[in-house]
C-alpha cells in the first residue's frame, strides 16, 4: 500500500501512518494461547484432590489459559507452564476438589 492510499487509525485523536502487518507480533500463538510461561508471576497453584473428583472437567473448561488437561485416566492435571493461580479452576469445581495454596508453600515440599 503506498503513502496515500494509507489511511489513519480510526482511534482518534491519533493519526496512525502503519499497516496492521507493520505491528509487532502477538505474545499469542494463533490458537489464541500465550507463547511464554505464566508462572513468572504466579502467586497461588491449584492443588487438586482426585478422590471427590467426577471427572466432570469444569475445571478444564474454565480455565483462561488452557493450563489444565486430561490424564491419561481423566482427571485433570495442572500444566505448571500455563498456569497463572487465578482460581477459576477452585470456584468452578462442583466437587470443590482444587483449593489454591500459597506457591511458597507448593515449592517448600
Amino acid at each position: 500500500m503506498s503513502e496515500v492510499e494509507k489511511k489513519p487509525c480510526a482511534i482518534a485523536p491519533f493519526e496512525c501512518q502503519h499497516d496492521v502487518d507493520d505491528w509487532p507480533g502477538s505474545p499469542q500463538l494463533t490458537s489464541g494461547h500465550l507463547a511464554v510461561s505464566n508462572r513468572s508471576w504466579r502467586t497461588q497453584w491449584p492443588q487438586i484432590d482426585l478422590s471427590p473428583c467426577n471427572k466432570c472437567n469444569l475445571c478444564l473448561l474454565y480455565c483462561p489459559d488452557a493450563a489444565i488437561v486430561k490424564n491419561a485416566d481423566g482427571f485433570p492435571q495442572i500444566d505448571g507452564d500455563w498456569c497463572k493461580g487465578c482460581g477459576i479452576c477452585a470456584v468452578e469445581c462442583p466437587k470443590q476438589c482444587v483449593r489454591m495454596i500459597d506457591e511458597e508453600q507448593r515449592i517448600a515440599r
